[in-house]
């Protein structure tokens, strides 16, 4: 059965139910109420009755001169509910009654001996002829003494009447419940259907267990997450990410979960973010977020969730490696043409010169050798800073470290590789920054280790940077060189946040100041 039908049926059954229980109790009550309220019309006629001077007097004189009989009748045609009056003396003798033949005669009825005997007023119901009658006795008294009573009597088939009235009208009220209900239900139902995209409840489950399936099955993290930053869900590998374990992210806070989050940022712009990394306990993580649009309003989001940890350091490694490739090239070439030379020199016979040249240049690479792996304790960032002295000398820059440069011992490959890529990238964008000026290009790099923090400093005396692009230069793809350039300094920035530091750079003409500072542990915070 569809939907739809199921519900306007449901709706249709309850409607049916509550309405015909409520009906039936109160017509229970109406009809309760009703003998209720015609016992005391009764009870009203025969104390009129029963108050009359006519009444009284001829019961006590008994003048039967009829006048009782004339009296009683006018009040009887008056009373559209009374059927009967009847006024007896103490024996039992009628003094009035609707048919005039019984005038006179003994009223024998059991019924009476309640009111005669005890003067007490009483109703009693008596199958008649023409049905079923209620009856209210009341006593008549004249001057402190009971001299009679009277019997006001009505046909209960007037309150069957009211009844069928009352049934007639719940049956049209019934109809009518039913016909805005069965209207409204159609319209409810279509409005559900129309939400739940047309789809069955089956069809729904099916969707539901194939949908959960498929997200706890996807290799990435994946959160929904409502417009107000609360978590709506959360399938497994995202709570791996996170550190949550098995812990129920439902309802949590974002933000309290992933402190650099930029959900908010899409919620209020609609405009989805791509590639946005962030660091989460020890693990790098990069998100994409998309906006959760509902005609026209952003509802909330869906973030996926990578672990990018290993992949950031593969491409440090690339980096580094890709300096010291650099590095050994400027080394070999550099070799090679002094090779050329003592080639030439030994060709010439001139021995002295080329004892004394090989002499000199062992001298002062020995000398540099020792000074950087004295201050360096990291072979690969010393190999690094050799080559690039030799590149830089080929493209005649003078780079030079400072002689009280220190650092020592990295024991987290993460920041050492890190740090291979961020001063890498600076310096060769110092080199690029002042070769080929009139002026001698020169670059000066200093490196300190202290108090769990290691703080780079690299300046050059190029022409600086102009203000208008300072707060561009870290944007992926920016350049002032042309086109396919504007990596290096992001990925500085990337490396440097993710790492917890800090970077900073001031500059004027003829004088550019690159600050970098971060922790040795790659899990301490800024």
């Amino acid at each position: 059965m569809r939907l739809q039908t199921r519900i306007v049926l449901w709706s249709l059954g309850t409607i049916l139910v509550a309405t015909t229980v409520t009906l039936a109790l109160t017509l229970a009550m109406l009809a309760w109420k009703s003998r209720g309220s015609l016992e005391r019309d009764l009870f009203e006629v025969a104390d009129i009755v029963a108050g009359l001077p006519e009444v009284r007097s001829g019961l006590a004189l008994s003048p039967f001169d009829g006048q009782v009989q004339d009296r009683v009748h006018k009040i009887a045609d008056s009373g559209t509910r009374v059927d009967s009056i009847i006024v007896c003396d103490m024996d039992g003798r009628i003094y009035s009654n609707p048919n005039n033949f019984l005038l006179g005669l003994r009223h024998d009825d059991p019924a009476a001996a309640t009111v005669l005997q005890k003067g007490l007023r009483h109703t009693d119901t008596t199958r008649t002829l023409y049905g079923e009658m209620i009856r209210v006795y009341v006593p008549v008294f004249e001057s402190g003494r009971q001299v009679g009573y009277v019997e006001v009597g009505a046909m209960l088939a007037k309150l069957d009447d009211e009844r069928r009235q009352l049934y007639l009208s719940a049956a049209i009220f019934l109809l009518a419940g039913l016909g805005l209900g069965g209207i409204g239900a159609v319209y409810q139902a279509r409005r559900i259907k129309s939400v739940l995209l047309g789809l069955e409840p089956e069809e729904i489950v099916q969707l539901y267990h194939a949908h959960a399936g498929m997200v706890e099955h996807i290799h990435a993290g994946v959160l929904a997450i409502n417009r107000n930053g609360a978590v709506l869900m959360a399938n497994d590998r995202a709570r791996r990410l996170l550190g949550i374990g098995d812990a129920d992210l439902q309802g949590l806070d974002i933000d309290k979960i992933m402190p650099d989050t930029a959900v908010q940022e899409v919620v209020e712009s609609g405009e989805p973010r791509f590639d946005y990394e962030q660091r989460v306990n020890d693990r790098v993580i990069i998100s994409n977020i998309v906006p959760i649009v509902d005609k026209g309003r952003v509802t909330g989001v869906v973030e996926t969730l990578q672990d990018r940890t290993q992949l950031v350091r593969m491409a440090a490694e690339l980096v580094g490696i890709r300096q010291l490739v650099e590095a050994l090239r400027a080394n070999s070439h550099e070799f090679s043409n002094k090779l050329q030379a003592v080639l030439g020199m030994l060709e010439m016979a001139d021995y002295d010169a080329a004892r004394d040249f090989i002499l000199g240049t062992q001298a002062r690479h020995g000398h540099l050798d020792r000074q950087l792996m004295h201050s360096l304790k990291s072979p690969m960032l010393a190999g690094l800073l050799l080559g690039k002295i030799n590149v830089a000398s080929e493209q005649g820059v003078d780079l030079t470290v400072d002689p009280a440069s220190s650092l020592g011992e990295i024991a987290d490959p993460a920041v050492a590789h890190e740090l291979v890529t961020i001063i890498g990238n600076l310096v060769d964008n110092a080199i690029e920054s002042v070769r080929g000026r009139s002026a001698a290009g020169e670059v000066i790099l200093a490196i300190t280790d202290a108090d769990g923090r290691i703080a780079v400093t690299i300046r050059d005396n190029g022409p600086g940077i102009q203000q208008k692009t300072m707060e561009s230069i870290f944007i992926r793809g920016f350049s002032t060189k042309g086109e396919g350039r504007g990596t290096g300094l992001y990925l500085v920035k990337r490396a440097v946040r993710l790492l917890g530091g800090e970077i900073s750079v001031q500059s004027n003409p003829g004088r550019t100041v690159f600050t970098v500072t971060i922790p040795r542990d790659s899990g301490e915070q800024p």
